[in-house]
């Protein structure tokens, strides 16, 4: 919409300039006509015109034909006195018909004009009216009178809805052209030579039949259906003007939500008011973007709806009139309220005998049942509304359900004419005339109760088909719970006798189609073209894009699932095949579905892995460069620092300098090239970073003394490590350490080949008094940590999947085979089976219950304490067991033995020192 302005500088404009500069820059016409330009002075005098319709010249009457876009349904302000708050100017097609094909188009003669200045331009002649406006035009402007709509003659503007019901100020003329608002209804359409009106009707073009090349060619557009253009220019303006609107209203109200709910300090006076006016506030704004929201929703319907009625204007399912004879109008005149028909009294008991007459009317009857049969055959003969691919099946689900739903109302209206009394007076005189074949024709070869029947049917299950709502979903949720009721949606079907299989498989087709344009347009809405790459970090991305569309794609799956059972299921119990096919089976019918969403998901797959290797990339080289030890000479230092400032900012400036002028959503063969050419790109750059990075890891492993240093530098620069070029780079260095580890661990296994009782570790145990079973497993649990350390090496040198690889494989099955050995829970389990063993064998000795027994020592016979040392190692042996961690794997018994031998130790201590002092006794008594 265009405001009327003039520069200060030069003063006002005058408004009828401005109207007929807009012609000429729009339209490429001007007004000329006298009948024409006297509607454009009163519509600027704020008078009421003398007239309804101009261009009078021309001879175009705007309520006639097909042609009456409005014209009958518009009320004259002829003689009300009052202004009118609108003017339509277009350019109708009868006018161009002949000049285009005598004159070039207006842009020809414009160059005409540049080449010869003193050759005068040429503009087609433009008709004006106040009423309404033809639909059938080559172009169409709407003026808004915005003084009259504000009720004054200031140069506020306002958006008039078009249609007399504003506030208007009678004799309130426009002085400015800043009182006018432009609106262009139509754009202008250029005919060719040799095209005619019968070729426009045919048909819409391929590339107006795609939404987008649409909205960028159509100026351009050579062949456009009647009446498509100005629904195409409604459609663009509810798309790119009144949503995004909607949306700037929408964003300041939460500025202003935000700077009320961060509103600086009050006084404590005004704590109770302050916080009342704040509860209100909050509560009508959110009342007020909830209305908003609700508006930009109904917005994006008509958006659909205008899309829809632009593709199936003047559509192809015939509107039928049914026109009866002059005389049998007439004679209808003539019928009485009661509705019964005598023809003598309606005068057409005369023509009985009138074969002329008689021929005239069966001849009309015959031409109705032309017409009906017209539309009872569509039913069964039109195909589904799509085409061989996405270019031209776009919206496919939705003009099936259009289609149905306006057949149905075709033939209420085909039934609604027939019982009209013009009709009934017809068929009542042929049968008075015995003219039985027409009227039986009529009746019974029409085909329309078949027909009624099958439309009735699909379309009460197409009737509750959320494909609009599909259409006009905006959000995630809106699209996965929209999604959802689709599927639920579609196993209804098994209520319908006509509906059949294929039909059903191409409109699940459909329908997967306009998921995709509409998780499409969702992304380009939000984020742009490349704004899934370049717009969002790692995580918001995965968090707002990533997850969202998984769980679509999730959800669709699993429901798609349950449907293909169900399809199957249908297929075996023999619901109805198009055409009764029997050359393909249900299961080649849903193999030969084509997912149209599966490209996109594709595409963002690709996104996602390559987002994913992008942050891999980034964290790595930025642990890497950033955690490194300071070298003791400041001139590395600063060289090191140098360099990974540059290295990080290449990795950071890859996916902008490659992605800046790539759209990632482009599906078409042209845009997967270009994003298959960016991530070729982006693999030499990061070729190009990678090279750096293995050279600045070889130079910092060739300055390292030893083999604890290069240990040190692989620790650090690991993660490098599964970049293949890096790998390759280090190669000598890595064999060079894997050498070293397998020497350690030869080491390893020869000091466990020589077994812990003959080890210097057994004999220091001893020592320190640590129990035999306590000592090995601490000498085991030693060796298994050496091992694991050299395994952590070996992944520091290799990387983590080091035991994968042909140069480890080796090294980590001998890791493994040693690891397995040193199982020191093998020596605890061996410990307690040989320990139960022995309390099984004592627990029915009673010689336990003695104090002191008598032995045999060699030849003599001995008195001592009856207490077993074993049990006194028992005791240690358990203490340091709880010490390793085996506290909770001590078999009661056992415990409980070593507890009663802590208890009796001191006892029998004692005993054994008084035994001997008695023996001594014994022997030196004195």
């Amino acid at each position: 919409m265009v405001r009327g302005s003039g520069s200060s500088s030069r003063g006002p404009q005058d408004p009828l300039t401005y109207i007929q500069n807009a012609c000429k820059l729009h339209l490429g016409a001007q007004i000329t006509n006298p009948t024409s330009l006297n509607v454009v002075q009163c519509f600027l005098s704020g008078s009421s015109s003398t007239t309804t319709q101009g261009g009078g010249d021309s001879g175009s009457t705007q309520s006639s034909g097909d042609g009456g876009g409005s014209g009958g349904n518009n009320a004259s302000n002829t003689g009300s006195g009052e202004g009118s708050p609108r003017l339509f100017i277009w350019i109708p097609r009868t006018s161009s018909k002949s000049s285009t094909n005598s004159n070039d188009t207006p842009t020809s003669a414009v160059e005409t004009k540049e080449d010869n200045e003193t050759e005068e331009e040429y503009y087609e002649e433009a008709i004006a009216s106040t009423e309404s406006f033809d639909g059938r035009n080559l172009g169409s402007l709407a003026f808004i009178n915005a003084s009259l709509l504000s009720g004054g003659g200031g140069g506020s503007s306002s958006s008039g809805s078009g249609s007399g019901d504003g506030a208007v100020n009678n004799g309130v003329g426009i002085k400015n052209a800043r009182d006018l608002q432009c609106m262009v209804l139509s754009p202008r359409i250029y005919l060719e030579d040799d095209e005619d009106d019968a070729e426009i009707e045919g048909g819409e073009s391929k590339e107006d039949s795609k939404e987008g090349e649409q909205e960028s060619n159509n100026n351009n557009s050579t062949t456009q259906n009647e009446g498509s253009a100005t629904f195409l220019a409604l459609q663009l303006y509810a798309r790119h003007c009144f949503v995004p609107a909607v949306r700037a209203i929408e964003a300041l109200e939460e500025e202003e939500e935000k700077k009320e709910s961060g509103g600086g300090d009050f006084d404590t006076e005004d704590i109770t008011s302050g916080q009342l006016t704040s509860k209100t506030s909050t509560k009508q704004g959110g009342k007020s973007t909830k209305i908003l929201e609700g508006l930009e929703d109904k917005l994006r319907e008509l958006d659909v709806a205008l899309g829809q009625c632009r593709r199936t204007v003047l559509g192809r399912i015939p509107h039928v009139i049914l026109k009866p004879h002059p005389i049998i109008v007439e004679a209808a005149t003539k019928l009485d309220s009661s509705g019964k028909i005598d023809l003598d009294e309606v005068g057409l008991s005369n023509y009985l005998q009138d074969d002329s007459i008689l021929n005239e009317v069966q001849s009309t009857v015959n031409h109705w049942i032309v017409q009906i049969r017209k539309v009872t055959v569509l039913p069964g003969s039109t195909p589904f509304p799509s085409g061989s691919d996405a270019s031209t099946e776009s919206h496919a689900d939705l003009e099936e359900v259009s289609f149905w739903l306006d057949l149905e109302e075709s033939l209420k209206n085909i039934r609604l004419e027939l019982s009209k009394p013009e009709i009934i007076l017809t068929i009542t005189l042929l049968k008075a005339a015995k003219r039985f074949v027409a009227t039986i024709a009529l009746e019974n070869n029409t085909g329309l109760d078949v027909a009624e029947s099958h439309v009735t049917d699909v379309s009460n299950f197409l009737r509750q088909y959320p494909a609009s709502t599909l259409a006009s979903s905006r959000d995630w949720s809106k699209i996965s719970s929209t999604m959802d009721l689709i599927f639920v949606h579609l196993q209804k079907v098994r209520q319908s006798r006509y509906y059949d299989l294929d039909r059903l498989a191409r409109l699940v087709e459909a329908s997967t189609l306009t998921l995709r344009e509409r998780m499409e347009y969702t992304l380009r809405d939000n984020y742009k073209g490349n704004g899934i790459i370049l717009g969002l970090d790692y995580d918001e991305y995965e968090k707002v894009v990533r997850g969202p569309t998984q769980d679509i794609f999730v959800l669709f799956d699993t429901s798609y699932t349950t449907f293909s059972e169900f399809f199957l299921d249908q297929g075996r119990i023999g619901r109805r095949r198009a055409n009764n096919d029997t050359t393909t089976t249900p299961a080649q019918v849903l193999k030969g579905i084509t997912l149209y969403h599966q490209v996109l998901r594709e595409r963002l797959d690709a996104v996602y892995y390559f987002r994913t290797q992008h942050e891999k990339l980034r964290s790595v080289v930025a642990e890497v460069l950033t955690g490194g030890e300071s070298s003791k000479d400041n001139k590395d230092n600063d060289d090191e620092a140098a360099y990974s400032a540059w290295a990080l900012k290449e990795v950071d400036e890859a996916p902008m300098s490659l992605f800046a002028s790539v759209d990632v959503l482009d599906l078409s063969a042209r845009g997967e090239a270009v994003f298959t050419s960016a991530l070729e790109g982006y693999d030499r750059k990061v070729d190009a970073i990678e090279e750096h990075l293995a050279r600045l890891l070889r130079d910092k492993l060739s300055s390292c003394q030893d083999a604890e240093d290069m240990f040190r530098v692989f620790a650090r620069f690991n993660p490098l490590l599964t970049r293949t070029r890096v790998r390759a780079a280090v190669k000598e260095f890595q064999l060079q350490l894997m050498n070293t580890v397998g020497q350690a661990v030869q080491k390893l296994q020869a000091k466990f080949t020589h077994k812990y009782e003959s080890s210097s570790a057994s004999n220091i145990a001893t020592i320190r008094g640590i129990p035999p079973v306590s000592g090995k497993i601490m000498w085991a649990k030693q060796m298994e940590r050496q091992v694991h350390t050299l395994m952590k090496r070996m992944s520091d040198v290799l990387g983590k999947e080091w035991g994968q690889q042909l140069e480890g494989r080796q090294l980590r099955r001998s890791c493994d085979e040693l690891l397995s050995k040193l199982d020191s829970r093998a020596y605890f389990r061996s410990w307690v089976t040989e320990w139960e063993r022995e309390l099984s064998s004592d627990t029915n000795s009673k010689i336990a219950t003695y104090p002191i027994v008598i032995a045999k020592e060699g030849q003599a016979i001995v008195a001592k304490a009856n207490f077993d040392e074993k049990h006194e190692y028992l005791s240690r042996e358990i203490r340091y067991l709880k010490w390793l961690g085996y506290d909770r794997d001590i078999p009661r018994t056992i415990a409980l033995v070593a507890e009663e031998a802590m208890e009796r130790y001191p006892h029998a201590s004692e005993l054994s020192r008084r035994v001997l002092l008695l023996y001594c006794y014994i022997i030196f008594p004195y």
